[in-house]
């Protein structure tokens, strides 16, 4: 499954044995380079900063928390519809199911396929707080043994409480038309849940407390900690094993591997129970849909003109396919959503040092947010896979008599529909934080719009030179894209470079802005 998924076995025989497409393996090094080069100074800054701040409170545990549970929300956040597609809508099932394979290997196979992937978000969030504790913290061989087991059991519990949600939601939901959507629906309420309790469990965290009794508490390194991992228990347990020595942390790790252990296993046999009958039901209802009655027919296709049915078309395809719906989505708001998930810890007390950090930089905060902005608008990969994504369907697109011209202007406003999602929910988030003026979100909002078209379009004629019309599997026609890979350089190079200009004339623009922003 990992490999049908992935594609490993084809990828290393294409690059490393025939030593085809080499040009594909050095673009994608290439792509990862930028990315580090790009984002990684501003990263390790971050880092420093924050573990500074904690150092100089005496909280050093709460650095290591903060990492721990915010990889386990981000795989929350992250894997709700990467799971929906991998359990419902993966054709390496269909293969699977004649096999004499048990509910419980497959189920567990599919668990591994998802834990793959869902261990980027732990590589790029929680390994450099690792790192950088343990080098700053001059810890001993325990810690870096401790860290290595955190690390790999950090995406168990988000992956594992999405499934045993998922499974027994999927056959309440006796719905036998439009079922792929109610399944769709129980990620979405699964995602609801989450963030609703991570606000609710922040909030009581912290609310109650007198001036007097909140000093108390941040004087107890150990208080507030317990506090703050109210809402993600596994960040406690995990920051517990890893600042205690000797049989005291070997004690916390040991309870740390059962806790992940007993919710594994309680996943596997929810899966066991609930898998095989959710999907083969779910199949059977695509297999007797009713035929579509002329009436039906009728008001689908009563458009007012060729634009609109070609929008509706370009919406209910990119809706209809789970795997582009959420790739496309998940893209453009995982950043901003990240930030507001963050200011959900806007009680604690560390919050408002960050605020003051924004407020000594206030006359930045236009140009900078519309790097963001930009960023969080550019990186759907739906330009990027414009054309790809239609796949055998781009001849239904020939053989209509509408003009080239005509179906790329409607693609490019589908996909700036989509991006605007990335601006304005980035533009709330930025809010939260600090509030704009109107000037301000009026300058960030036309600004940013302006270079995501731009990129836009740029993305859009990479993926007309050179689309993947020829797939099967339909991570192949973005994930697996090498169009996208060549579009994320150009996206982070331009922000990059719009950055270096910022950065330049910043002097300029302190002056200008005074601050007042006219």
């Amino acid at each position: 499954m990992i490999d049908s998924t992935y594609g490993f076995s084809y990828k290393s025989y294409l690059y490393f044995k025939k030593k085809q497409r080499l040009w594909e393996f050095f673009l994608i090094l290439f792509s990862i380079v930028v990315l580090v080069v790009s984002l990684g100074p501003l990263y390790f800054k971050l880092i420093k900063g924050l573990f500074e701040q904690y150092e100089a409170l005496g909280l050093q545990s709460l650095f290591l928390a903060n990492s721990i549970a915010l990889t386990g929300l981000f795989g929350l956040f992250t894997g709700v519809f990467l799971t929906v597609n991998s359990l419902f809508f993966s054709r390496n099932v269909e293969v699977l199911l004649p096999l004499p394979l048990k509910s419980k290997e497959v189920i567990i196979g599919k668990i591994f396929e998802i834990l793959i992937f869902q261990m980027l978000s732990s590589l790029v969030i929680l390994l450099p707080f690792e790192l950088y504790y343990g080098i700053k913290s001059q810890v001993d061989f325990q810690y870096w043994v401790y860290s290595v087991i955190v690390f790999l059991f950090s995406q168990v519990f988000p992956i594992s409480l999405i499934i045993i949600t998922l499974l027994p939601l999927s056959r309440i939901l006796k719905f036998r038309k439009n079922r792929d959507f109610m399944i769709l629906l129980a990620g979405s309420i699964i995602l609801i849940l989450s963030l609703i309790f991570v606000s609710y469990t922040n909030r009581m965290a912290f609310e109650g407390y007198t001036e007097q009794q909140l000093l108390k508490l941040l004087s107890d390194p150990n208080g507030l900690l317990n506090k703050f991992t109210t809402i993600y228990f596994p960040a406690f347990l995990a920051t517990k094993s890893l600042v205690s020595t000797g049989l005291e942390g070997l004690a916390w790790i040991i309870l740390y591997i059962a806790f992940n252990a007993a919710i594994f296993m309680a996943t596997v046999f929810i899966g066991e129970k609930f898998y095989y009958n959710s999907y083969i039901e779910l199949q059977e209802t695509h297999a007797n849909k009713s035929k579509i009655k002329l009436t039906t027919m009728e008001k689908t296709l009563k458009v007012s003109n060729v634009e609109s049915a070609l929008l509706v078309r370009e919406w209910r395809y990119f809706l209809k396919v789970p795997s582009f719906a959420f790739n496309g989505l998940a893209s453009v708001v995982i950043f901003p959503v990240l930030l507001i998930m963050f200011a959900n810890f806007k009680n604690s007390p560390e919050f408002s040092q960050i605020v003051n950090f924004i407020e000594s930089y206030r006359n930045l905060v236009v140009p900078f947010g519309i790097i963001m902005a930009t960023l969080a608008a550019s990186m759907s990969t739906l330009a990027s896979s414009a054309f790809s994504r239609e796949g055998k369907l781009l001849n239904e697109l020939r053989m209509l008599p509408i003009s080239a011209k005509k179906v790329t202007e409607i693609k490019l406003l589908q996909i700036t529909m989509v991006s605007l999602i990335g601006i304005v929910t980035l533009i709330i988030a930025v809010n939260i934080f600090i509030e704009l003026k109107f000037i301000e979100t009026l300058l960030i909002f036309f600004s940013s719009l302006a270079c995501t078209t731009f990129l836009n379009i740029v993305q859009m004629i990479i993926d007309a030179n050179r689309p993947i019309l020829d797939w099967d599997n339909l991570q192949r026609a973005m994930k697996q894209n090498l169009n996208v890979a060549i579009s994320i350089p150009i996206v982070f190079g331009f922000s990059g470079g719009f950055g270096y200009l910022i950065y330049l004339s910043r002097n300029v623009i302190a002056q200008v802005s005074g601050y007042s922003y006219f």
